[in-house]
């Protein structure tokens, strides 16, 4: 009776372990729910929350949760297309992360690295228009990358742009080239504050964008990895990284 006993509390724990397993993998709530409150990113309760918690989520390469805090038009397309943006940035983050240890300073190759981007890592914001209230349903920011760490740079690489800056409106949006700030609404859905992008705006154009991303992200991965550890295994200099990055994105053409 003993051994019966001790099978059907394993039994229990272990599906209940499965269960929870796959309701985080699959998203399924309510252990999603807990699971992200969890983590932090629990539902916005105010218009500023729902900016730092994007931030961080965004700084933290981790698009799902950043996709919470959107509003649906742009929410969808960046959570199907979240694990390659993941692969892809942290690609750039590693490669950054080798060029700082072997004390490489390029700010060509930074500045490259942050148009691939699939959204800005680092992000600025400032609330435009509060919420009054707890009744309040609309408010207003401004949203900017920091580019504080780089230069601008003009220099014209011969790459296929169509995976570059997917989720933040393409490669020659101005959020990048100028550090321009860009106006957003946030909206109280079902109590929860989400930001409303513009890039979701045009539904055809956002999804092609994701498409791309999701189907040539690879294509930079490869390379940026290579790089990340010829650095590491020879060493190089400024000029010759500057080189091998505009060689390898130039060679990285999606078909």
């Amino acid at each position: 009776m003993r051994n019966l006993i001790i099978l059907i509390v394993v039994v229990l724990l272990l599906g209940g372990g499965g269960f929870a397993g796959a309701s985080v993998y699959f998203e399924w709530p309510p252990v999603w729910g807990f699971y992200q409150s969890a983590r932090g990113y629990g539902p916005a309760k105010t218009p500023e929350e729902a900016l730092e918690k994007f931030a961080k989520a965004v700084k933290d390469r981790d698009f799902v949760s950043a996709s919470e805090y959107c509003t649906a038009d742009f929410a969808k397309p960046m959570h199907n297309s979240a694990a390659s943006a993941k692969a892809l940035g942290v690609a750039i983050d590693n490669l950054e992360h080798n060029m700082t240890q072997e004390n490489i300073k390029s700010n060509k190759c930074k500045i490259w690295l942050r148009r691939l981007e699939p959204f800005p890592k680092v992000i600025q914001y400032k609330i435009t228009l509060n919420a009054k209230d707890d009744n309040a349903t609309r408010a207003a920011a401004q949203i900017w990358e920091d580019l504080r760490d780089i230069q601008a740079d003009t220099d014209k690489w011969q790459v296929d742009f169509r995976p570059f800056r997917a989720l933040s409106g393409g490669a020659a949006h101005p959020m990048l080239e100028s550090g321009s700030a860009i106006p957003v609404d946030l909206v109280k859905d079902k109590g929860s504050w989400k930001i409303a992008f513009p890039f979701g705006a045009n539904q055809t154009d956002i999804q092609q964008r994701t498409a791309d991303l999701n189907k040539y992200y690879q294509d930079y991965v490869r390379p940026l990895d290579k790089l990340k550890y010829e650095i590491k295994r020879d060493s190089s200099t400024k000029n010759e990284l500057e080189q091998r990055l505009k060689e390898e994105m130039e060679k990285a053409k999606p078909s």
